[in-house]
């Protein structure tokens, strides 16, 4: 079972949040107005991450592909935010159960290299 902390990180806001997603989920976010790629629908939530666990998260779920997007978003704005300790060994993690409003993502970057584990954004 998920522990899970409402709306705040140990009883503090995160001034954002990042998400990575597919740069054709972005394409038919932006004209839809909200992302609700598959991985809603399969998970139930959208998976965030803090700066902090980005690198983790890139090299754990990302390496080696392509084609993706780093969105920036306001957590205030993304819905329903619950912080879920969900991997032993990481601190909680941001998860959003809804669609993501386009309006609560405050910066985009293409992720145009692959991110072998450990290395980020390098």
């Amino acid at each position: 079972m998920r522990d899970s902390i409402r709306g705040g990180f140990g009883g503090r806001n995160m001034d954002t949040i990042l998400h990575v997603t597919t740069l054709a989920d972005w394409a038919a976010a932006q004209a839809s107005g909200l992302h609700a790629p598959a991985m809603l629908a399969a998970d139930g939530f959208l998976h965030f991450c803090t700066a902090a666990q980005l690198d983790y998260v890139l090299g754990k779920h990302f390496a080696g592909r392509t084609g993706l997007v780093l969105l920036t978003c306001d957590p205030a704005q993304v819905g329903d935010l619950r912080w879920e300790k969900s991997v032993p060994g990481q601190p909680p993690f941001p998860h959003v159960y809804g669609p993501l409003p386009v309006a609560a993502v405050l910066n985009t970057r293409e992720l145009t290299t692959p991110s072998p584990p450990g290395t980020g954004l390098e």
